[in-house]
């Protein structure tokens, strides 16, 4: 101020205020943020800066500060969206609730085993019976049965330590899958040891229920919870199709009855299904890799299916084969309703049309040879059941109503083959026997009943419910239409001259009701 108070003195008025601004100006300059770059020297007074460029400072100074928060935004904004690409491509963590894969469908298969029960002598090979017909199939002997029954977990065993991933890690999975097959042992051989059914060979009393379709369902249902529902459902098809092999194998060996492969299969799959709730209850979110895939209970987006089913067959016509005055019996058969078992299959290349195939078992009962077989104790029944089997293939067609409810229908051509009904006589093994007469046998068939084998059309409806991943119910009404000769062979006293046949061509129209379990993809 004192330097001011003399420039006053010493100067005109106007040049001391002139002289007073610029140095209020300068040191307004030079109180600068320490950021900020230095000030130019543009050769004038030390600190001095003319007024052009003082406004080209302030200006070049805001243009920096802009342009430094358009490079923060774009910055945060490229982490933004890399933040959000990571989010898109990472898989969501899985959550699978304990109830979540819970299907319960061994147990109406289970079901179907019991019910079988009771007609088991309808499917049977009967290898100790000189006469072919009486053989479901006429010739098989195999031991593949054995080693196929474990290719559920070595499947899914392989597929990890390949490196596929599925839906549990290594301490997860072997925890399941023990925990899966220790309850179906518990199963299995409870039953088996209780029950004591007699093996079709007569071999031991342990049938009831087929430990090796058991063993093979688990696995299957084990391959498919791990990568049927996680990564494709050609692994649930190829599990099931394998273990629906083995359970045929082991009817055609003569190990099994056929109540004792649909009980085993049941078995299977809910101990599977059990021992897989055990562990989610155990180890809950821990060990999980992946989540179930989505929209495999859509039948519009899948319709083909691989399907095991069971039913009952109507409308057998009656056999009358006439008269014959010499003959000691009737000559006119009725039949009861048939019990039917089904496994099906078929592909579709679009969304409505497809191919496929079917095998069906059909145990029908002829009404009679008990009555005849009581009323003469020399006569033992071995068999009251006319069965038939039948192998077809054709077109498939579906119809989807909602994503989840789907109508079907098929038009199947094949090849049809009857096991005979056999009524066996022999005399009494009494501490006085019978003599026989002159080329008279000890024992001898006394009846014969058989439909030797046609050409088979088949068609139906069926309507299918996607009711969890992968899986559907499947309800049907089927019609089997073959015209066929039937014939029948008698012996009254079992020499030659007693011997007779009679033949009877007649078309069979037969409706088939029924249920299934089915594998959707």
């Amino acid at each position: 101020m004192l330097f001011l108070s003399l420039a006053g003195l010493l100067l005109p008025h106007t040049a001391a205020a002139d002289l007073a601004a610029d140095i209020r100006q300068t040191l307004a300059l030079r109180v600068v943020p320490a950021h900020m770059p230095p000030t130019p020297d543009y050769g004038c007074r030390s600190g001095y800066l003319p007024a052009t460029t003082r406004q080209g400072s302030l200006s070049n100074l805001s243009n920096q500060i802009i342009q430094s928060n358009r490079s923060n935004q774009i910055i945060q904004s490229n982490r933004s969206n890399q933040n959000n690409q990571i989010t898109q491509n990472t898989p969501p963590l899985p959550s699978i609730g304990v109830m979540d894969d819970l299907t319960f469908g061994g147990l109406p298969v289970f079901a179907g085993g019991l019910i079988a029960k009771s007609h088991k002598q309808a499917f049977r090979q009967d290898y100790d019976n000189p006469h072919q017909q009486a053989r479901l199939v006429r010739s098989y002997s195999s031991s593949v049965d054995n080693y196929l029954q474990y290719f559920g977990p070595v499947a899914t065993i392989g597929l990890k330590a390949a490196g596929v991933e599925g839906r549990s890690d290594w301490g997860r999975l072997l925890a399941s899958s023990a925990m899966s097959y220790g309850v179906m042992a518990v199963f299995v051989n409870g039953l088996k040891y209780t029950v004591k059914e007699p093996r079709p060979d007569h071999s031991t009393h342990n049938s009831w229920p087929s430990g090796h379709t058991a063993t093979s369902f688990a696995g299957a249902t084990i391959l498919h919870k791990e990568y049927g529902l996680t990564r494709s459902p050609w692994y649930s098809v190829a599990g099931y199709g394998v273990a629906t092999a083995t359970g045929i194998m082991r009817l055609l060996n003569n190990r099994h009855w056929v109540s004792d492969i649909l009980a085993g299969a049941g078995i299977g799959i809910m101990s599977a299904e059990l021992g897989y709730a055990l562990s989610d209850l155990i180890f809950g979110q821990r060990g999980l890799l992946r989540d179930n895939l989505h929209d495999l209970d859509d039948l519009e987006l899948h319709p083909s299916f691989f399907s095991i089913g069971m039913g009952v067959g109507f409308g057998v016509p009656e056999l009358c084969f006439g008269q014959d005055s010499d003959a000691d019996m009737p000559l006119t058969f009725k039949s009861g309703a048939s019990t039917v078992v089904d496994v099906e299959g078929a592909y579709f290349f679009c969304r409505n049309v497809g191919v496929g195939g079917r095998v069906r078992l059909k145990s029908q009962p002829v009404n009679g040879l008990d009555d005849m077989a009581d009323a003469n104790h020399l006569l033992t029944l071995d068999s009251r059941f006319m069965t038939e089997f039948i192998a077809s293939g054709g077109l498939y067609a579906a119809f989807p109503l909602t994503d989840r409810l789907s109508l079907g229908t098929k038009a199947l051509v094949g090849r049809s083959v009857t096991q005979s009904a056999l009524l066996t006589a022999a005399l009494p093994r009494v501490a006085d026997p019978v003599i026989p007469t002159a080329g008279q046998p000890a024992e001898w068939d006394y009846l014969d009943l058989s439909g030797g084998s046609a050409a088979s059309l088949g068609t139906g409806l069926s309507l299918a419910y996607g009711y969890r991943q992968s899986l559907a119910w499947r309800v049907y009404c089927d019609m089997d239409y073959a015209r066929r000769t039937y014939t029948m062979r008698y012996n009254t006293s079992g020499t030659a001259p007693d011997a007779h046949q009679l033949s009877l061509r007649k078309a069979r129209l037969q409706w088939v009701v029924g249920a299934a379990f089915s594998v959707a993809f």
